[in-house]
């Protein structure tokens, strides 16, 4: 819907349009928001889509285009996302960044932005004792002693806490601080069922002999490394899971990561075969091409997985790439 000022204000979508729009003007039962929509609008544009499919992928494009002031899902920087780091050497460890860092041992998310994700960071931290100080402490490991050593109190308290190993006073080795590393990275990897179960238990037997504050610090901790590795777990199940040749009403998505990163019409002669071909090439390289999602396409991602698991029967129809090539070379696939 257009406003006074020729302005996209509200986009849309539906599969009979006349019900769509009658249901703006019926007064008695709109909500307020429609009615709103229905006071600003001037004029009422319309285009058709070949297929559900492709009018959900057009509405959140025309969102990202022009922000409509009445449509909320799909608003960039409507909602703040940020990727989780491993990195900054020589005593690596987690911290937040808007943007991809190629300097980093290992990269996670994007995720939601906020307290949350702050408070699970510095949870990941304590956990795994990787020190969290400003790049201008000095570091130096047990195995890089001076000649004439200088005894110096620890830059901050979780040394003394047991929450760092301490590389500013040179209380781990090299190797010790790397294998806490290798373990934080195995936890958010998925690799590591063990590290959540004993916090649990440990939790259990604080509580049993009436540790209370002990029991609640680890039950925060449990909850908020749980929720970081539940998002981990779906970011990476659509990674893995929605890549592949969707086909419907003729027309081919090539789907990876979790993102419809192209469309062509589905190869019924030689033109189109080589044309599919081309572009099936192009989204699914040998190597696999990047996985990391955009922090601006996480609204696009959660469409995919959404349309998919509402309509598991659809994912059934799709195509690996193997066989989509196939087909472009014109040899029938075999189930």
């Amino acid at each position: 819907m257009i406003d006074p000022r020729g302005r996209l204000h509200y986009v849309g979508k539906a599969k009979n349009l006349r019900s769509r729009l009658l249901s703006y003007f019926r007064v008695n039962s709109r909500d307020d928001k429609a009615g709103r929509i229905v006071n600003q609008a001037r004029a009422v544009v319309w285009e058709e889509a070949p297929n559900e499919f492709a009018a959900l992928l057009r509405e959140l494009e025309l969102i990202r285009a022009f922000c409509p002031p009445y449509n909320v899902v799909g608003q960039p920087g409507r909602r703040r996302f940020t990727y989780l780091h491993l990195g900054r050497k020589p005593a690596p460890y987690f911290f937040r960044s808007a943007e991809l860092n190629p300097k980093a041992l290992a990269t996670y998310g994007p995720l939601p932005g906020g307290r949350r994700l702050g408070d699970a960071v510095r949870r990941l931290n304590d956990l795994f004792r990787l020190r969290d100080c400003p790049q201008t402490v000095p570091l130096r490991f047990a195995d890089q002693q001076e000649l004439f050593p200088i005894s110096e109190p620890a830059a901050c308290l979780r040394y003394d806490i047991n929450r760092c190993h301490g590389p500013c006073v040179a209380a781990v080795t090299r190797r010790t601080y790397s294998r806490s590393v290798k373990a934080a990275m195995s936890f958010l990897n998925g690799e590591d069922m063990e590290t959540l179960m004993r916090l649990r238990q440990s939790m259990s037997d604080a509580a049993s002999v009436q540790e209370f504050e002990r029991a609640a610090m680890l039950r925060d901790t449990v909850d908020e490394l749980f929720w970081l590795q539940e998002r981990l777990a779906w970011l990476q199940n659509a990674r893995r899971e929605y890549s592949f040749v969707y086909p419907v009403a003729g027309v081919w998505y090539l789907i990876r990561g979790g993102r419809v990163l192209a469309s062509v019409v589905e190869p019924t002669n030689v033109k189109t075969r080589r044309i599919a071909r081309r572009a099936i090439d192009a989204v699914f390289p040998p190597g696999g091409g990047p996985s990391i999602i955009p922090n601006d396409l996480y609204d696009h991602v959660m469409l995919v997985s959404g349309w998919f698991r509402r309509l598991p029967l659809e994912q059934a129809k799709a195509l690996t790439p193997d066989d989509a090539r196939l087909r472009c070379d014109g040899v029938a696939a075999v189930a």
